[in-house]
């Protein structure tokens, strides 16, 4: 029971960095199933994440696309909020 309720707070934990991420960079929650679609506010570009992140490494690549699609409109880095 408690292995299970560690888990739970991990996940929740991961959500929250990412949506905080997300927000920093300007970017808004499209929908939500199996993945997160995102689109990044007034320039339509689009990402999508997991809803249910697994672990650190997808937080590495989701900061990774967020790189890549500031790049490409001409804003270097990202903000960490």
């Amino acid at each position: 029971m408690l292995k299970y309720m560690m888990q739970a707070k991990k996940g929740g934990f991961m959500k929250r960095e990412i949506n905080k991420l997300m927000r920093a960079n300007n970017f808004v929650l499209i929908r939500s199933k199996k993945h997160n679609v995102w689109e990044k506010v007034g320039y339509g570009l689009r990402m999508s994440t997991s809803s249910t992140p697994s672990d650190r490494n997808a937080l590495y690549s989701i900061k990774r696309d967020i790189r890549k699609i500031n790049r490409t409109i001409g804003i270097e880095g990202i903000n960490y909020g």
